[in-house]
């Protein structure tokens, strides 16, 4: 848990390397920050997707008890970040007592995988309160495409209508699914599935 999110993946470091792959390593329960320090230091391409949460701390004292509210941050996959590493780096990254494995992406299946990674970096960027403004056709329970700005291309699903919306990208690699809350603004969006066929 953070008080701040940090800096965001380069778009640099989602290039290609040689001999270094992108991967997700399954972490210690709690270790996403301690092992994303250990990459930092290295100099290691990492990325830890982070949403923020609001957290209560009860203040208790002789003359007076209250409660604030502040934002902390917190990891989008609980267990997880993801990683460039080469084989030499791997091996180093046992020194850091913080991983249990490295779900390893072939190198055929790596631009694929840089995409979805690309897809979260967005979903990150909507959790900090981007807005987004989606289409009154669109119903709870369908697929819809962002087709304008800087989120032109990505999709997603609406879970809940109400005064806010949920939206949700999926890491197929690790079977994973993440819905975070955004508001409505001015980004143009259509439907996909059912009547257009796709």
């Amino acid at each position: 848990m953070r008080k701040n999110n940090g800096a965001a993946v380069a778009e640099k470091d989602f290039l290609s390397a040689e001999n270094a792959l992108w991967m997700p390593v399954y972490t210690q329960p709690l270790h996403e920050f301690r092992l994303k320090d250990f990459l930092d230091s290295r100099g290691i391409p990492c990325y830890l997707p982070l949403l923020p949460e609001w957290k209560i701390q009860k203040v208790r004292s002789i003359k007076k008890s209250y409660e604030y509210r502040k934002i902390v941050w917190r990891p989008m996959f609980r267990g997880y970040l993801f990683a460039r590493l080469t084989p030499e780096e791997k091996s180093s990254c046992w020194q850091s007592k913080s991983v249990i494995a490295f779900l390893t992406v072939p190198e055929s299946q790596q631009e694929e995988f840089i995409r979805e990674l690309r897809s979260v970096r967005l979903v990150e960027e909507l959790g900090r309160e981007k807005p987004v403004e989606f289409g009154s056709g669109i119903r709870e329970g369908e697929l819809f495409l962002i087709e304008s700005g800087i989120f032109e291309g990505t999709y997603g699903k609406l879970l809940k209508k109400n005064r806010q919306f949920l939206w949700t990208v999926e890491i197929e690699c690790m079977h994973s699914t993440v819905a975070v809350e955004i508001d409505p603004s001015q980004y143009r969006m259509r439907k996909v599935g059912g009547d257009d066929g796709k």
